[in-house]
């Protein structure tokens, strides 16, 4: 017995690094990466161990003795795929995860979003025991993404309830007026501004 794709799939690829006997292909490494719309399973080499069924978030792996007859192209599509690309000696060995060095602490990381892709993003960061990651729907700001750098500008302090300043306003005199202009110095509250 062996595993096969079905239509379901989204190219996650985290099918492809538990795989133990590297059967399912293409990987990101691999030229036909960039045009398929799925992945494959190789039936001659698939061992049935069920760790890429685990794996894929979308559910497209199925036992080959338990798809159903809507499914059943898709043995023959996972089996065509290894007759044009068969695996040989010459392809690319899995890439091993990088481990972080314990000295390093905890990494702390935020995801700002909550899609598809930060939960991708989420689990797969949430797999190494030194990382901390905090989500986030929205950031509390106004706009609820990010803060513009010429926003963060602190305001200056208010004047108090008993004195302000305002800048002085002057009109320019059209033909046939007079100038006015209105000045304001420091005032109390309880004083008036007067216009000549």
């Amino acid at each position: 017995m062996a595993y096969v794709i079905t239509q379901a799939c989204c190219n996650d690829v985290s099918c492809v690094e538990v795989c133990p006997v590297n059967c399912i292909h293409p990987t990101p490494d691999e030229a036909p990466f960039a045009t398929t719309e799925m992945l494959y399973i190789d039936p001659e080499t698939c061992i049935d161990c069920g760790a890429c069924v685990d794996e894929c978030p979308v559910d497209a792996i199925f036992a080959d003795n338990e798809i159903t007859p809507e499914q059943e192209p898709y043995l023959e599509i996972n089996a065509a795929y290894y007759e044009r690309y068969p695996i040989g000696p010459d392809w690319p060995e899995l890439r091993s995860r990088k481990k972080i060095p314990a000295e390093l602490g905890t990494l702390r990381v935020a995801i700002v979003g909550s899609g598809p892709a930060a939960c991708y993003a989420a689990q797969e960061l949430v797999s190494h025991s030194s990382i901390r990651v905090d989500m986030f729907d929205r950031l509390p700001t106004r706009t609820g993404w990010f803060v513009p750098v010429s926003r963060r500008i602190t305001r200056p302090p208010r004047a108090s309830a008993t004195s302000s300043v305002a800048p002085s306003v002057t009109r320019t005199p059209s033909a046939g007026s007079t100038s006015r202009s209105v000045r304001t110095s420091p005032t109390t509250s309880s004083s008036r501004t007067t216009m000549p």
